[in-house]
């Protein structure tokens, strides 16, 4: 654990939402490490976590949610493991991290199915899928383009009725914006 990090979880700091904000910034600092380290995503990942955990913030989503969504695609993007994130979050989040990752085991069908038994993962993945919406117009080819419209639009299906309504509007606005017009 860095130095800032042991700083950061000696003090204690709560926002609007009874979020301790050192917490967050914690994962926020975590990441911006394992990314130095050994990203690997030309996607700006960073930008894009925040982006993500903002949503979930801003819809007063649970903290750890919050850092769930933070770090939901460090697995994936970078090679710190399972382990490594339980390591400093704890096995619940890393839990929730690794149900977000997607892999050849996990795909995004099952991903997507096992995200929505819990409604605030399944917000995680909203907002995942909300922000990654701004990028699909840059996608090479109309094959792609359309499997990621399919990919939104199976998730749209299966998460009616399970997101906080703010959540699920932003998820269709971002539909409306990116994902329908891609084909």
């Amino acid at each position: 654990m860095t130095k800032s990090m042991v700083q950061l979880k000696s003090m204690k700091h709560m926002s609007q939402y009874n979020y301790n904000e050192y917490e967050i910034e914690k994962a926020i600092v975590f990441l911006v490490n394992t990314l130095e380290d050994s990203g690997h995503n030309p996607k700006p990942v960073l930008l894009h976590s925040i982006r993500v955990a903002s949503v979930l913030w801003n819809n007063g989503i649970p903290e750890k949610y919050v850092i769930v969504g933070i770090l939901h695609d460090i697995i994936e993007d970078t090679d710190i493991t399972k382990d490594d994130v339980a390591k400093e979050f704890g096995d619940e989040v890393s839990n929730m991290v690794t149900t977000l990752t997607l892999t050849k085991k996990n795909d995004a069908k099952e991903s997507f199915e096992e995200s929505l038994k819990d409604n605030n993962l399944a917000a995680v993945r909203a907002a995942d899928l909300i922000e990654n919406s701004n990028y699909y117009r840059r996608a090479g080819t109309d094959q792609l383009k359309n499997k990621l419209r399919n990919k939104y639009e199976y998730f749209m299906k299966c998460s009616e009725g399970k997101l906080p309504e703010p959540i699920y509007r932003e998820l269709k606005k971002a539909h409306e914006d990116n994902v329908f017009t891609l084909i």
